[in-house]
Protein backbone atom coordinates (compact mmCIF):
# COMPACT_ATOMS: atom_id res chain seq x y z
CA UNK A 1 0.00 0.00 0.00
CA UNK A 2 2.67 2.66 1.01
CA UNK A 3 4.57 1.45 -2.44
CA UNK A 4 1.48 2.65 -4.49
CA UNK A 5 1.09 5.32 -2.07
CA UNK A 6 4.80 7.01 -3.06
CA UNK A 7 4.03 5.42 -6.94
CA UNK A 8 1.13 7.95 -6.88
CA UNK A 9 3.08 10.40 -5.42
CA UNK A 10 5.77 10.25 -8.01
CA UNK A 11 3.66 10.42 -10.54
CA UNK A 12 1.77 13.56 -9.72
CA UNK A 13 5.15 15.30 -9.22
CA UNK A 14 6.01 13.93 -12.45
CA UNK A 15 3.07 15.54 -13.98
CA UNK A 16 3.31 18.98 -12.19
CA UNK A 17 6.71 19.24 -13.38
CA UNK A 18 5.97 18.33 -16.85
CA UNK A 19 3.19 20.76 -16.70
CA UNK A 20 5.20 23.57 -15.55
CA UNK A 21 7.71 22.37 -17.88
CA UNK A 22 5.50 22.99 -21.24
CA UNK A 23 4.15 26.25 -19.56
CA UNK A 24 7.78 27.32 -19.56
CA UNK A 25 8.69 26.66 -22.56
CA UNK A 26 4.96 28.46 -24.47
CA UNK A 27 6.74 31.41 -22.08
CA UNK A 28 9.75 31.22 -23.63
CA UNK A 29 9.29 31.06 -26.81
CA UNK A 30 11.24 32.88 -29.28
CA UNK A 31 10.59 34.49 -32.04
CA UNK A 32 12.30 35.41 -35.37
CA UNK A 33 12.43 38.74 -37.51
CA UNK A 34 15.03 39.74 -39.41
CA UNK A 35 18.39 40.48 -37.58
CA UNK A 36 16.53 40.01 -34.42
CA UNK A 37 14.83 37.05 -31.85
CA UNK A 38 12.20 38.56 -29.28
CA UNK A 39 9.90 37.32 -26.69
CA UNK A 40 6.37 38.74 -26.13
CA UNK A 41 6.00 40.09 -22.64
CA UNK A 42 3.58 42.47 -20.89
CA UNK A 43 4.37 45.74 -20.18
CA UNK A 44 5.32 45.43 -16.08
CA UNK A 45 4.91 41.44 -16.03
CA UNK A 46 6.40 38.33 -17.71
CA UNK A 47 2.62 37.36 -18.96
CA UNK A 48 0.85 39.91 -21.03
CA UNK A 49 -2.37 40.68 -19.31
CA UNK A 50 -4.07 40.96 -22.43
CA UNK A 51 -3.34 41.78 -26.22
CA UNK A 52 -3.28 45.68 -25.24
CA UNK A 53 -0.74 44.94 -22.73
CA UNK A 54 2.22 42.52 -24.96
CA UNK A 55 5.26 44.63 -25.72
CA UNK A 56 8.24 42.90 -27.19
CA UNK A 57 11.59 42.30 -25.46
CA UNK A 58 14.59 41.64 -27.39
CA UNK A 59 16.67 38.79 -26.88
CA UNK A 60 18.92 37.65 -29.32
CA UNK A 61 20.48 37.65 -32.77
CA UNK A 62 20.01 35.68 -35.68
CA UNK A 63 22.84 34.25 -37.37
CA UNK A 64 22.52 36.71 -40.00
CA UNK A 65 22.20 39.38 -37.33
CA UNK A 66 25.48 38.24 -35.71
CA UNK A 67 27.66 38.77 -39.06
CA UNK A 68 26.58 42.60 -38.91
CA UNK A 69 29.16 45.22 -38.00
CA UNK A 70 26.79 48.27 -37.33
CA UNK A 71 22.46 47.28 -35.77
CA UNK A 72 19.47 49.85 -34.70
CA UNK A 73 17.53 48.12 -32.51
CA UNK A 74 13.94 48.27 -33.83
CA UNK A 75 11.52 50.27 -32.14
CA UNK A 76 8.54 48.35 -32.87
CA UNK A 77 8.06 44.76 -34.11
CA UNK A 78 4.85 43.99 -36.88
CA UNK A 79 3.49 46.94 -34.74
CA UNK A 80 3.92 45.81 -31.53
CA UNK A 81 6.50 48.15 -29.50
CA UNK A 82 9.99 46.93 -28.22
CA UNK A 83 10.38 47.76 -24.50
CA UNK A 84 12.88 46.02 -23.43
CA UNK A 85 16.27 44.72 -23.93
CA UNK A 86 17.03 41.41 -22.50
CA UNK A 87 14.47 39.61 -20.10
CA UNK A 88 14.76 37.04 -17.70
CA UNK A 89 14.58 33.60 -18.46
CA UNK A 90 11.67 31.21 -17.42
CA UNK A 91 14.34 28.64 -15.91
CA UNK A 92 14.51 27.00 -12.71
CA UNK A 93 17.81 28.78 -11.94
CA UNK A 94 17.98 32.72 -12.66
CA UNK A 95 19.04 33.57 -16.07
CA UNK A 96 18.85 36.08 -18.77
CA UNK A 97 19.16 36.80 -22.48
CA UNK A 98 22.50 37.95 -24.05
CA UNK A 99 23.04 38.94 -27.79
CA UNK A 100 25.65 37.43 -29.09
CA UNK A 101 28.17 38.38 -32.16
CA UNK A 102 31.87 38.49 -32.30
CA UNK A 103 31.14 40.83 -35.28
CA UNK A 104 29.11 43.85 -34.29
CA UNK A 105 31.04 47.41 -33.40
CA UNK A 106 28.21 49.56 -32.96
CA UNK A 107 24.48 48.80 -30.97
CA UNK A 108 21.91 51.63 -31.44
CA UNK A 109 19.15 51.44 -28.65
CA UNK A 110 15.77 53.51 -29.45
CA UNK A 111 14.65 56.17 -26.86
CA UNK A 112 10.84 53.90 -26.60
CA UNK A 113 13.30 50.84 -24.40
CA UNK A 114 11.70 51.06 -21.23
CA UNK A 115 14.78 48.88 -19.43
CA UNK A 116 17.85 47.35 -20.60
CA UNK A 117 18.05 44.27 -18.43
CA UNK A 118 21.72 42.55 -16.72
CA UNK A 119 24.07 40.76 -19.02
CA UNK A 120 22.41 41.31 -22.09
CA UNK A 121 26.00 42.66 -23.63
CA UNK A 122 27.79 40.31 -22.16
CA UNK A 123 28.29 37.94 -25.05
CA UNK A 124 29.01 40.91 -27.52
CA UNK A 125 33.06 39.98 -27.90
CA UNK A 126 34.43 42.42 -30.60
CA UNK A 127 37.13 45.18 -28.31
CA UNK A 128 36.23 48.11 -29.65
CA UNK A 129 32.02 47.54 -29.57
CA UNK A 130 30.28 50.69 -28.63
CA UNK A 131 26.66 50.76 -27.52
CA UNK A 132 24.61 54.15 -27.94
CA UNK A 133 21.84 55.21 -26.51
CA UNK A 134 19.23 57.89 -28.38
CA UNK A 135 17.20 59.00 -25.87
CA UNK A 136 17.01 62.15 -24.68
CA UNK A 137 16.13 60.55 -21.19
CA UNK A 138 17.89 58.09 -18.65
CA UNK A 139 16.85 54.70 -19.16
CA UNK A 140 16.31 52.16 -16.49
CA UNK A 141 19.87 50.11 -16.64
CA UNK A 142 20.18 47.03 -14.51
CA UNK A 143 23.39 46.44 -12.79
CA UNK A 144 25.50 44.04 -15.01
CA UNK A 145 24.24 45.68 -18.04
CA UNK A 146 27.74 47.26 -19.30
CA UNK A 147 29.84 47.86 -21.31
CA UNK A 148 29.76 51.23 -21.41
CA UNK A 149 26.31 53.01 -22.76
CA UNK A 150 27.12 56.49 -24.85
CA UNK A 151 24.58 59.29 -24.21
CA UNK A 152 24.07 62.45 -25.61
CA UNK A 153 26.36 65.04 -23.61
CA UNK A 154 23.33 66.62 -22.28
CA UNK A 155 21.84 63.54 -20.52
CA UNK A 156 25.13 62.82 -19.48
CA UNK A 157 25.50 65.80 -17.37
CA UNK A 158 22.08 64.85 -16.44
CA UNK A 159 22.67 61.91 -14.62
CA UNK A 160 25.98 63.00 -13.60
CA UNK A 161 24.48 65.75 -11.87
CA UNK A 162 21.58 63.53 -10.73
CA UNK A 163 23.55 60.90 -8.77
CA UNK A 164 26.76 63.16 -7.74
CA UNK A 165 24.53 64.06 -4.86
CA UNK A 166 25.32 60.54 -3.07
CA UNK A 167 28.85 60.96 -3.64
CA UNK A 168 31.68 62.54 -0.56
CA UNK A 169 33.99 64.57 -1.45
CA UNK A 170 36.68 61.74 -1.89
CA UNK A 171 34.15 60.11 -4.04
CA UNK A 172 32.63 57.52 -1.81
CA UNK A 173 28.74 56.76 -1.65
CA UNK A 174 26.29 55.00 0.92
CA UNK A 175 24.35 54.40 -2.07
CA UNK A 176 25.89 50.75 -3.79
CA UNK A 177 24.16 51.79 -7.19
CA UNK A 178 25.62 55.06 -7.49
CA UNK A 179 28.93 54.44 -8.51
CA UNK A 180 28.55 52.20 -11.29
CA UNK A 181 25.47 54.43 -12.70
CA UNK A 182 28.15 56.99 -13.08
CA UNK A 183 30.43 54.48 -14.75
CA UNK A 184 28.10 53.06 -17.09
CA UNK A 185 27.17 56.04 -19.29
CA UNK A 186 29.52 58.30 -21.08
CA UNK A 187 29.22 60.98 -23.34
CA UNK A 188 29.18 60.52 -26.94
CA UNK A 189 30.93 63.25 -28.91
CA UNK A 190 28.60 63.48 -32.01
CA UNK A 191 24.99 64.37 -31.55
CA UNK A 192 22.68 64.53 -34.54
CA UNK A 193 19.63 67.19 -34.10
CA UNK A 194 16.23 66.94 -36.50
CA UNK A 195 16.76 70.66 -36.26
CA UNK A 196 12.94 71.88 -35.85
CA UNK A 197 11.05 73.00 -33.25
CA UNK A 198 8.09 70.15 -33.05
CA UNK A 199 11.00 67.43 -33.32
CA UNK A 200 10.37 64.66 -30.36
CA UNK A 201 12.79 63.31 -27.93
CA UNK A 202 13.84 66.86 -27.40
CA UNK A 203 15.27 67.41 -31.27
CA UNK A 204 17.50 64.58 -30.59
CA UNK A 205 18.00 62.26 -34.09
CA UNK A 206 20.90 59.74 -33.19
CA UNK A 207 24.18 59.42 -30.94
CA UNK A 208 27.23 59.03 -32.32
CA UNK A 209 30.88 58.70 -30.47
CA UNK A 210 34.11 58.56 -32.63
CA UNK A 211 38.01 58.23 -32.02
CA UNK A 212 40.05 60.92 -33.21
CA UNK A 213 40.97 60.10 -36.96
CA UNK A 214 37.93 58.32 -37.00
CA UNK A 215 34.83 59.03 -39.96
CA UNK A 216 31.37 59.60 -38.66
CA UNK A 217 29.43 56.71 -39.56
CA UNK A 218 26.38 58.20 -41.77
CA UNK A 219 23.80 58.16 -39.99
CA UNK A 220 20.04 56.56 -42.01
CA UNK A 221 18.10 59.64 -43.22
CA UNK A 222 15.63 60.96 -40.54
CA UNK A 223 11.83 61.46 -42.10
CA UNK A 224 9.52 64.89 -41.52
CA UNK A 225 6.11 65.30 -43.22
CA UNK A 226 5.80 67.05 -45.83
CA UNK A 227 9.63 67.96 -46.15
CA UNK A 228 12.44 66.09 -47.96
CA UNK A 229 15.70 65.68 -46.19
CA UNK A 230 18.95 67.27 -47.55
CA UNK A 231 21.74 66.31 -45.52
CA UNK A 232 23.73 67.26 -42.52
CA UNK A 233 25.19 70.76 -41.63
CA UNK A 234 27.80 71.86 -38.77
CA UNK A 235 25.30 75.02 -38.18
CA UNK A 236 21.46 75.40 -38.01
CA UNK A 237 21.24 77.66 -39.87
CA UNK A 238 22.32 75.18 -42.95
CA UNK A 239 25.88 76.87 -44.31
CA UNK A 240 28.13 74.00 -44.18
CA UNK A 241 26.96 70.55 -45.35
CA UNK A 242 28.93 67.90 -43.56
CA UNK A 243 31.20 65.27 -45.23
CA UNK A 244 31.47 61.95 -43.89
CA UNK A 245 34.49 61.19 -45.48
CA UNK A 246 35.77 63.46 -43.38
CA UNK A 247 38.88 62.35 -40.29
CA UNK A 248 36.84 63.75 -37.28
CA UNK A 249 38.94 65.57 -34.61
CA UNK A 250 36.77 66.59 -32.23
CA UNK A 251 38.38 67.64 -28.84
CA UNK A 252 38.01 65.68 -25.22
CA UNK A 253 35.08 66.84 -23.32
CA UNK A 254 33.37 68.08 -26.50
CA UNK A 255 30.56 67.09 -28.41
CA UNK A 256 30.31 67.85 -32.32
CA UNK A 257 26.58 69.25 -33.30
CA UNK A 258 25.12 68.21 -36.92
CA UNK A 259 21.62 69.35 -38.07
CA UNK A 260 19.17 68.10 -40.24
CA UNK A 261 18.59 70.18 -43.59
CA UNK A 262 14.92 70.31 -44.60
CA UNK A 263 13.52 71.21 -48.06
CA UNK A 264 10.09 72.07 -48.12
CA UNK A 265 7.88 69.96 -50.61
Amino acid sequence: MKKKAALFSLTILLLFLATGLTACNERNRIFRYGYWQYIVVGKESRIPKNKNDSVIAVVGLTESGAEQLALDVPSAINGTEVAYLGFEKYDIAINYYTLTSRNLLRLYIPENILSIKPYVFESLSAPDAKIIYNGAAEPSVHFSSSPEIYVYRELYEKIKSKHADCLDEEGSTDCPSCPWILETFVPANVAFLNNYSAAVNRGYFRAEDVESGEKIPEPPAPEREGYVFTGWYTEAELINLWDFDTKAEIPDGEELRLYAGWKKL
